[in-house]
């Protein structure tokens, strides 16, 4: 895989992991390899340290609550092939990360080990950021395909694909999973869409407005500090509205 150009660029690399930071600085020692400086409080390495934690974390309570029926050695199986780095690799090229890294001239190629060991920074950056829920909901939307691969491949779990994806849906705080698997048992074919509708404030703190549509109907807006965990929060209005109790996240207007 080919080096970064000279200057990358930060703001598309945000659209591209969701996630607007209010510390850009952060994102930017994230996507730093040891390589690009000899400083080192300004390349990514302390910030993959921080990630260890904080990814064992989300992915350990995440498999525990969705997976009732596997035993500690199948979800330690798991959670193993999930955290690992060729995992984060993955999710690296998923996101194109490698558009984004400032790496030393030196550097003619991507290895999947930087690749890795930018997607571990850059969790560790949310993290710093914007707190351990902004990092879960990052880690939740970018390794739930690397869950999913895991049970495609290796049947010994005795867990259907169909029951894995299931119980993904009904996970307590992904709202958009649990209306979309709404929408599908009731109304097949139907989707929710999100719909940005206002932003405010300074470009390193911005709030987001953003509503669920589904069809023609479009329902009560919520606010939050990025777009991933401000469409978490209209989803659960959208699901609150179809109860027919009201939505727990007004936009205040």
């Amino acid at each position: 895989m080919k080096r970064s150009p000279a200057s990358p660029n930060l703001a598309e690399c945000e659209r591209r992991l969701r996630y607007r930071f209010a510390d850009r600085s952060l994102l930017k020692k994230a996507l730093t390899q040891s390589s690009y400086t000899t400083v080192h409080n300004e390349y990514n390495e302390r910030l993959e340290f921080l990630c260890d934690a904080t990814l064992g974390l989300a992915v350990t309570n995440l498999l525990y609550r969705t997976f009732p029926k596997l035993n500690e050695g199948q979800l330690s199986s798991v959670k193993g092939s999930v955290v690992s780095r060729k995992t984060c690799a993955r999710v690296a090229k998923r996101l194109e990360l490698s558009r984004f890294l400032f790496v030393g001239k030196g550097i003619e190629s991507i290895t999947y080990v930087i690749l890795a060991n930018a997607t571990e920074a850059v969790v560790g950056a949310i993290f710093l950021d914007g707190g351990y829920e902004e990092a879960r909901l990052f880690i939740e939307e970018n390794f739930r395909e690397e869950i999913d691969a895991f049970f495609r491949t290796r049947p010994e779990t005795d867990v259907p694909l169909d029951d894995a994806s299931s119980s993904f849906a009904d996970f307590d705080g992904n709202f958009k999973a649990r209306l979309q698997t709404r929408l599908h048992r009731e109304n097949p074919g139907v989707i929710a869409t999100y719909v940005l509708l206002d932003e405010k404030g300074p470009p390193h703190r911005r709030c987001f407005k953003i509503a669920t549509q589904i069809g023609d109907r479009v329902f009560q807006a919520a606010w939050g500090n990025s777009k991933k965990s401000t469409e978490q929060r209209a989803a659960e209005n959208a699901l609150a509205e179809l109860d027919g109790v009201a939505p727990p996240n007004p936009d205040g207007e």
